[in-house]
């Protein structure tokens, strides 16, 4: 069975890495004002945080929708020849990512698991590369989406404010334990 791997764009893999090990990253969107940007698409983050920076007024984002993981699992379908396909979300606690995906599940016409990581930003990504590392050790669908489920990897969150910006940061650890 082929597994195709889908996330969403809190995972902050890089896209050359994401390309290597064939990760779908699902944007988010960010709205600044009156102008909306899909991120990594029309916004780099050297962009998002240099405008952070300068600009008095702070983004707000807004989660892929449902026909957004949709169409990024039938992409994975059609061009991985995937027979099955999992999703590893930012926690539902953070984001309505989680929600999406779950509801674009049911708009395939193959079987898609979606996992809430209870987690996002590095440790998601960290999460993610393991999966990666499951799925080429041979794990079926089922068995990642048990161990996953089972053991999201510890985290801790932090937030930095100032007068211009703000930022938070999820620190992982231990993310890359083998299942």
């Amino acid at each position: 069975m082929k597994i195709g791997l889908v996330t969403d764009g809190t995972c902050d893999i890089p896209a050359d890495i994401a390309a290597e090990h064939h990760i779908h990253v699902v944007p988010h969107h960010v709205i600044w004002g009156t102008e909306t940007f899909t991120d990594g698409v029309n916004l780099t983050s050297a962009a998002f945080y240099e405008r952070l920076a300068r600009d008095p007024q702070l983004p707000k984002t807004a989660q892929p929708s449902a026909a957004e993981f949709a169409a990024a699992y039938q992409t994975v379908r059609d061009q991985m020849g995937a027979d099955a396909i999992l999703c590893v979300a930012t926690s539902q606690r953070i984001t309505g990512a989680y929600s999406s995906a779950v509801l674009a599940s049911s708009m395939i016409d193959v079987p898609v698991r979606v996992i809430d990581s209870g987690t996002a930003t590095v440790a998601l990504g960290l999460t993610v590369l393991a999966v990666v590392n499951a799925i080429e050790h041979g794990a079926n669908l089922d068995e990642r989406r048990s161990r996953l489920s089972a053991a999201p990897p510890p985290t801790a969150a932090f937030s930095l404010r100032s007068t211009h910006w703000s930022s938070s940061i999820a620190v992982g650890a231990s993310a890359m334990r083998s299942a």
